[in-house]
C-alpha cells in the first residue's frame, strides 16, 4: 500500500512539474500544514481542513481565476429588481403642527392620564 502511494505520488509530482502541451497547473495548498492526517484523524481536525481548503479554493477564484475565465462567470441568482419604499403617511398631525386642544389653566386637566379619583 506504502509503495503504490509513492509511486502514485512521484506520477503526480511529474506531472505537475513538467505538464503536457500547452496545460497549465495552478496548484491551491492552505499558509499552514493540514490538521488531518492520511490515517486516523479526527472529525474536528478534517472539518477545519476542509474549511481551508474551501477558503484557499475561493480565494483563487477571487483573484487569478477571474483572469483565466474567457467570458464573464454566469450569474447564479437573478439579479433583485429595485421597488420604490412605500410612503407612510403618518395618522396623527406633524409635530410641528400648532395644537388643536384647548388649554384648561389647571395643571392636572391638561394630563390625560389624570382622573378625579387622583384628588385626595
Amino acid at each position: 500500500m506504502a509503495h503504490h502511494h509513492e509511486t502514485t505520488y512521484r506520477a503526480i509530482q511529474q506531472f505537475i512539474e513538467k505538464p503536457p502541451g500547452k496545460l497549465r497547473i495552478f496548484e491551491i495548498y492552505p499558509q499552514r500544514p493540514l490538521r488531518s492526517m492520511a490515517l486516523g484523524s479526527r472529525l474536528p481536525a478534517l472539518l477545519e481542513d476542509y474549511k481551508t481548503g474551501r477558503q484557499c479554493g475561493r480565494y483563487f477564484l477571487a483573484t487569478v481565476g477571474k483572469l483565466l475565465a474567457d467570458q464573464p462567470p454566469l450569474l447564479r441568482h437573478a439579479p433583485r429588481i429595485a421597488r420604490p419604499a412605500p410612503v407612510v403617511v403618518p395618522p396623527v398631525p406633524v409635530a410641528n403642527e400648532a395644537p388643536q386642544a384647548t388649554i384648561i389653566p389647571a395643571p392636572q386637566a391638561n394630563d390625560p392620564s389624570f382622573d378625579h379619583e387622583d384628588l385626595a
